[in-house]
């Protein structure tokens, strides 16, 4: 692993692309750094584990010349690479629209954190890999995984801006992720990814996260049908799909740069969903092991309650609304954690008379927040069980609709590492073939 002297060495950088700018023609600068080091078990089909290490270096620059904002992305360190990335930002911003109150942030930056171990045993990498292989045959016979991962990287964020604002925070992280799908005799189904990621060493791969009931709906999968017939009904969404109504969301909440959307709203308009759903961004601190300490523009992030009981507590402002709008700024990096219900989830399945669980959305939210896609690991609820494993289907409604209609919470959550999340219900949607 890196040494951790080379932290200094990022921050020399960084201060040395923002003199350079300034000397180019911008009025502010700032630049963010990323450095990973990184080892990763690896194993495909009919393979054994290999293992492989490799360094990263990636910098973003943002210049503000003539009231406008230009970004380049920068991947390495050299003086023509340098010049050339500050060139191209000052390209961008000429091109972009100018705004009045376009700065960089100001303040100065907090004690630099770290979290995670600083290194990791490639032994332990490997022998982990191969116990999960084992699990998985004895456990899952029909599961083949095209491939899977193990890895440990050790990442370095570093930022300086000219109003001299400095932050750094190092993340050593454990993750895990595969590609996979069943297979017996004449019948595949589709492959299906999971992943997920923790700052300390998984105990035993296998069981972490919702990896078994995947893999068991799976093997199910092998006798899908198609449904015959397009209905309104329940959908229970599990964890690893509920990113399908959460993005949306938060692009629903917030205040963007150019418009005000959400100031325009009666002060007493902010009921978005069911009282059943609450949630809050929780991306400081080492909760969540893909949490930032600090946003693209160096602003320490903020845990805070976006909805309680259905209520929104604020629309989300970022720092470039914030500017713009002349707003507290409350949001820079996402982290979402749902609070968990009361029912677990086979109680959840009793409660519905007819819809769909599924594990994986494909699909769009338009802006109007009308939704449309294609499931996938989805199951047939008939009279409050599970019925058959269904091929084929697809769901739309109106997604500030389907929050309104949420029925049910699970007392279950999976901690992804960037996420906290249940399996959450809701009504009214039309599930077709």
């Amino acid at each position: 692993m890196r040494h951790a002297d080379d932290a200094a060495t990022d921050r020399h950088f960084a201060r040395r692309v923002v003199a350079q700018a300034l000397a180019t023609g911008a009025t502010h600068a700032q630049v963010a750094v990323t450095c990973t080091d990184k080892r990763e078990a690896l194993i495909g089909i009919g393979r054994g584990v290999s293992l492989r290490s490799t360094l990263g270096h990636d910098s973003h620059v943002s210049v503000i010349a003539g009231g406008r904002l230009g970004r380049a992305r920068l991947s390495g360190t050299q003086d023509a690479q340098v010049a050339a990335a500050i060139q191209d930002a000052l390209a961008g911003a000429a091109a972009s629209k100018h705004a009045t109150r376009l700065s960089f942030a100001e303040g100065t930056g907090e004690h630099f954190s770290i979290y995670g171990d600083a290194d990791a045993d490639n032994e332990s990498l490997v022998a982990k890999l191969l116990e999960y292989k084992r699990d998985i045959a004895a456990t899952y016979p029909a599961i083949v995984a095209r491939e899977a991962q193990h890895a440990f990287c050790r990442a370095r964020r570093s930022f300086f801006n000219s109003n001299g604002l400095e932050q750094q925070e190092t993340r050593g992280i454990y993750s895990f992720s595969t590609l996979f799908a069943a297979q017996g005799g004449r019948a595949t189904t589709n492959f299906s990814s999971y992943g997920i990621c923790a700052t300390a060493p998984f105990p035993s791969i296998i069981d972490q996260g919702d990896q078994h009931r995947r893999y068991a709906d799976s093997v199910r999968s092998l006798q899908s049908a198609r449904l015959d017939k397009t209905f309104l009904g329940t959908i229970i969404i599990a964890p690893e799909a509920l990113s399908f109504v959460m993005e949306p969301l938060l692009r629903d909440i917030s205040v963007s740069l150019g418009g005000d959307h959400w100031l325009k709203r009666p002060a007493g308009d902010r009921l978005v969903a069911d009282s059943m759903l609450s949630m809050h961004n929780g991306p400081h601190g080492p909760a969540l092991a893909r949490g930032r300490n600090f946003d693209g523009y160096g602003v320490a992030t903020r845990n805070i309650d976006i909805i309680t009981d259905g209520m929104l507590t604020s629309p989300l402002v970022d720092f470039l609304a914030a500017s713009n709008h002349g707003l507290e700024q409350n949001y820079g990096a996402p982290a979402i954690v749902v609070r968990p219900g009361r029912r677990p989830l086979c109680k959840m399945i009793e409660d519905v008379q007819q819809g769909i669980i599924f594990s994986q959305f494909a699909g769009a939210t338009s802006h109007d927040m009308m939704f449309s896609g294609a499931v996938s690991g989805a199951f047939r609820i008939v009279d409050g069980r599970i019925s058959t494993p269904v091929e084929h289907v697809m769901i739309s409604g109106d997604m500030r609709d389907l929050l309104r209609n949420i029925n049910n919470i699970s007392s279950e959550t999976v901690n992804s590492g960037g996420a906290i999340l249940p399996f959450v219900a809701a009504g009214g949607v039309t599930i077709g073939g």
